[in-house]
C-alpha cells in the first residue's frame, strides 16, 4: 500500500498544484538566468555607451 504525504485530494486541487509550481519555477528559472547574465551585460552596456557619446561628440565637432 504506497500513499504519497499529502497528495492533492481533487482534480481541481491537482491543477491548482500543477500551475503554482509552474509559475514558481519559470519565475526562480528566469531570475536566476538574468542574474546570471548581468555581469555580462553590464560591461557591455558601458562600452555601448562610450562608443555612442564617442560618436556624437565627432559628430558634433564639424
Amino acid at each position: 500500500m504506497s500513499t504519497r504525504w499529502n497528495a492533492p485530494s481533487t482534480k481541481q486541487e491537482r491543477s491548482l498544484l500543477l500551475k503554482l509550481d509552474f509559475f514558481i519555477l519559470s519565475y526562480t528559472c528566469l531570475v536566476y538566468f538574468t542574474n546570471c547574465l548581468q555581469p555580462l551585460v553590464l560591461p557591455l552596456r558601458a562600452m555601448f555607451k562610450r562608443g555612442f557619446r564617442s560618436a556624437r561628440s565627432d559628430g558634433q565637432e564639424e
